[in-house]
């Protein structure tokens, strides 16, 4: 189990607890995303840049590196371990690592908002990406789609984003609940 806090991150393994900080190369204290990929390292997302930690090594990455933004707020993983961080705090989309290179992509690119508060996997591979104030963003590695209100959302400040085992999207809408279930087009 690990929990990101504002002072770094701690794992449980089922006996006793590990504390992680910056003085272990964590990119920042504050962890506001955490994922685990294929090959078992840990992703971490974080206020100053990406870390990754693969049990004994940790890699940072930042800016200078080709990561979109120095603020990660949300991380998804494909089954190929190609990771994705979505910006939230600063307006800079999102980013995506296929383990050589960084290619980000924004609202030009045909993402619904440049503010990404959520990223989620569906089970055929579809990336649904929650925005803070655009909408929800389908990228099926081809195409963007956006859905908005005129879609079925109930507000488009949006908090989180999650696909069920069946394919439906669920989104939470800024204090007007969820939207989603049985459709896997959103």
């Amino acid at each position: 189990v690990w929990i990101g806090t504002y002072s770094g991150v701690s794992r449980f393994d089922g006996h006793s607890w590990t504390t992680f900080s910056t003085a272990d190369v964590l990119a920042a204290y504050r962890v506001s995303a955490i994922a685990v990929g294929p090959d078992g390292a840990v992703w971490f997302g974080t206020g100053n840049g990406l870390s990754r930690f693969d049990g004994k090594t940790w890699i940072t990455f930042t800016e200078k590196d080709g990561l979109g933004s120095f603020s990660v707020g949300a991380l998804a993983i494909t089954p190929d371990g190609t990771v994705w961080c979505g910006f939230g705090v600063d307006g800079h989309g999102v980013s995506r690592f296929d383990g050589e290179r960084w290619t980000s992509y924004m609202d030009a690119d045909g993402l619904a908002e440049n503010e990404v508060n959520a990223i989620a996997m569906a089970p055929d591979g579809t990336l649904w990406f929650a925005t803070e104030m655009g909408g929800l963003s389908r990228f099926d590695v081809q195409q963007w789609t956006t859905y908005t209100t005129a879609d079925g959302l109930t507000n488009m400040r949006l908090s989180f984003v999650a696909v069920a085992a069946d394919g439906s999207v669920w989104v939470g809408a800024g204090g007007d609940g969820i939207s989603g279930g049985g459709l896997s087009h959103f």
